[in-house]
């Protein structure tokens, strides 16, 4: 196996001339905002779009912190951290967020979901509400509420049902159909609902219907065993097929790495670009399942490849002989594996660095199969 010594100080310098790049380029994306209309309706993305004008039919928008000012005729989609709601909506209203806050009326229902739930003006329908806190203090038709913490300070016309732990009955709290109550949370006052219309249910479906701590810390823990013995697999099959051949595309990659990153990303591109293509001329819309199952199975290889090279390449770093046999070659690209699942932990540049070795290891395959090497 020959010297890819500068192979590693290539890959990691040219992750860092990435790094700044794809993070500057992230920073002009949130800054810039794009809206635009098409049939009656506003299409919005952007760092903090705060949507004015005339009236609009419906609404979609997302970004860090989205406000509507503008009085709609039909549906509000929001989506960011921060939503607002400041004009009128003729119809229904979908948001999610760390924050949603009903400023303005609506006609029709409210579906939100985020860590804090507000409602500061009329919503004629049924409020479903799902968060850490929800508050409600203007009148609402029906009310379907998930929370930690609820405070009810006005009054529900229709049926009630809410799964709390806590719930605050405000002196203008009323409900004027049947309430559906956790059975542990505190009981409303006769001034809000006589006692005979108060129906009592155990929290126990919602609190089982998510895994535990626990489930989900083995999942994770399962997830990444999987995925590392599929990398591993990948490469016992390729040095078991050609231990040649993936030696000397360790080899591409040391001195090559550039060619080898544009080689891949050409590669992974044309695999997703032929999905469109082929689903326009018709007659080629069955291969859109090959090119679908191609772009998985082609990443899983870059990954494979790539940690191989880059576990050659600390090995040769660390002056050890040439390996001799499977074992010992596998074992070094288990080395470049774990090397790999390291640096990735890097918060932004490590998911750099991760996708940088994936798209050079496929193009030093790519490279190699059309024997341009």
């Amino acid at each position: 196996m020959r010297r890819p010594r500068r192979g590693v100080l290539r890959l990691l310098s040219l992750a860092a001339l990435l790094w700044p790049i794809c993070h500057s380029t992230q920073g002009f994306a949130q800054d810039d905002e794009a809206r635009f209309e098409f049939g009656g309706d506003l299409y919005a993305a952007g760092e903090a779009p705060v949507l004015r004008g005339e009236a609009a039919g419906s609404l979609f928008a997302a970004g860090e912190r989205v406000r509507s000012e503008i009085e709609l005729d039909g549906t509000a989609h929001l989506a960011g951290r921060a939503v607002g709601v400041a004009a009128p909506v003729g119809g229904n209203v979908y948001a999610a967020g760390w924050s949603v806050d009903i400023e303005a009326p609506v006609a029709g229902d409210v579906s939100a979901g985020g860590y804090m739930v507000e409602v500061d003006a009329p919503v004629a329908g049924t409020l479903r509400a799902l968060g850490s806190e929800v508050e409600i203090r203007a009148p609402v038709g029906a009310a379907l509420l998930a929370a930690e913490r609820v405070r009810l300070d006005a009054e529900i016309t229709g049926d009630a049902r809410i799964m709390a732990e806590d719930v605050d009955w405000g002196p203008d709290a009323r409900i004027g159909g049947v309430l559906t109550l956790a059975e542990d949370a505190t009981a409303p006052p006769s001034s809000v609902i006589p006692p005979d219309r108060v129906e009592r249910t155990a929290r126990e479906p919602w609190e089982r219907a998510g895994p535990g701590p626990v489930a989900i810390v083995i999942g994770a823990v399962l997830g990444v065993l999987g995925t590392a013995g599929a990398v591993v697999l990948a490469q016992a099959l390729f040095l078991g097929a050609a231990p040649g051949w993936t030696e000397a595309l360790a080899f591409d990659l040391a001195e090559r790495p550039f060619r080898s990153l544009g080689v891949g990303f050409l590669a992974l591109s044309a695999l997703a670009g032929s999905i469109p293509v082929l689903g326009i001329t018709l007659v080629g819309a069955p291969l859109i399942v090959v090119s679908i199952l191609a772009i998985p199975l082609s990443a899983l290889a870059g990954v494979a490849l790539g940690a191989w090279g880059l576990g050659a390449a600390i090995w040769r770093v660390a002056n050890r002989p040439a390996p001799e046999g499977f074992w010992l070659r596998l074992l070094i690209g288990v080395i470049g594996l774990f090397a790999l699942g390291l640096v990735s932990l890097i918060p932004i540049a490590g998911w750099v660095i991760l996708v940088v070795v994936t798209l050079a290891g496929l193009g030093a395959a790519c490279t190699r199969i059309t024997g341009r090497a």
